[in-house]
C-alpha cells in the first residue's frame, strides 16, 4: 500500500507557487548560462510556429494538440497562454514557455501524476 499526501486547497496553492518560483529561477539561470537569446522571439505565436520551431519545443503537430488540450481542461477556455482567432490557436509564448516549465517540474516530483504523453 502506498502512502497518500493530503493538502488542503491553500497547502497545494502554496506548492504550486514554490514549483513555480523554482522554475523561473532555472529558467534564468539557464539564460545567463547560454547568454541569452540571439534573436528576439515574437510574443504571441500560432500553432504553426511553435511546430516549425521544433529546435525551441520539440513538439509535433500531435503534441501539441495534446498541451492545448491539457491547458483547456486544467485552466478552461478563458486562459491567457492559449486562444482561436478563427481556425487559427495562437499562444502567449511567455506563457506557454513557463507552464511547459511547470508541467516539467511537476512530472519530476510526481511520476504517478496521470499527465498525457505523446497521444496517450
Amino acid at each position: 500500500m502506498q502512502n497518500a499526501i493530503v493538502l488542503t486547497p491553500d497547502e497545494l496553492k502554496h506548492h504550486d507557487e514554490a514549483v513555480a518560483k523554482e522554475v523561473a529561477k532555472q529558467v534564468a539561470e539557464a539564460i545567463v548560462k547560454t547568454g541569452g537569446v540571439s534573436e528576439p522571439l515574437p510574443d504571441v505565436v500560432s500553432a504553426n510556429w511553435i511546430i516549425s520551431h521544433r529546435s525551441i519545443y520539440g513538439l509535433s503537430y500531435g503534441q501539441l494538440n495534446d498541451r492545448h488540450n491539457e491547458i483547456l481542461a486544467e485552466l478552461g477556455p478563458g486562459n491567457q497562454i492559449c486562444y482561436k482567432r478563427g481556425s487559427v490557436v495562437y499562444y502567449d509564448r511567455k506563457q506557454f514557455d513557463a507552464w511547459l516549465l511547470g508541467r516539467e517540474q511537476k512530472k519530476k516530483q510526481d511520476p504517478h501524476l496521470k499527465i498525457m504523453e505523446g497521444g496517450v
